[in-house]
């Protein structure tokens, strides 16, 4: 497995790693191979990857302890505090994500799409439609008829 960094940031695999923070060569995280696999996987998108391995190193330091000697402390676990939310702010400039900002669907709001609908045989009728209550022999409300006096 290789490990290599550029500060030319010219690789793909080199902005991950500068995203996550894994750019010391004596402390090495990921391998070439991991963050490439996952770039091929995300179809290239830099924030998911890097998001990805930040949630990665999140369960990993969680497993951590924290560790108090006279006064002295070593919280490792917070370490995936900090991971949790750098993946959180990668995600949000991604924007390619499926899944984490739902894409709302907005149907019939143009008369031809709301005939085809109503066209469709293959479709649950609505049971709701203007003039729904508009029968024979029922009076309809006009405007300035809001009293009720047309009944």
């Amino acid at each position: 497995m290789t490990w290599a960094y550029s500060t030319s940031l010219a690789a793909d695999k080199d902005r991950v790693r500068l995203y996550i923070g894994d750019t010391d060569t004596n402390n090495q995280q990921f391998s070439d191979e991991e963050i490439n696999a996952l770039l091929t996987d995300n179809a290239d998108d830099i924030f998911e990857t890097s998001a990805q391995f930040c949630d990665s190193l999140a369960a990993k330091y969680a497993r951590s302890n924290s560790l108090r000697i006279d006064g002295f402390s070593i919280s490792l676990d917070k370490r995936s505090d900090h991971y949790k939310a750098l993946a959180t702010r990668l995600r949000a400039k991604s924007g390619s994500t499926p899944g984490t900002f739902p894409t709302p669907v907005v149907t019939g709001i143009s008369i031809d799409e709301m005939d085809s609908e109503r066209d469709d045989t293959d479709r649950n009728p609505s049971r709701f439609e203007i003039g729904q209550f508009t029968h024979p022999g029922n009076a309809v409300i006009e405007k300035g008829d809001e009293d009720g006096s047309a009944y």
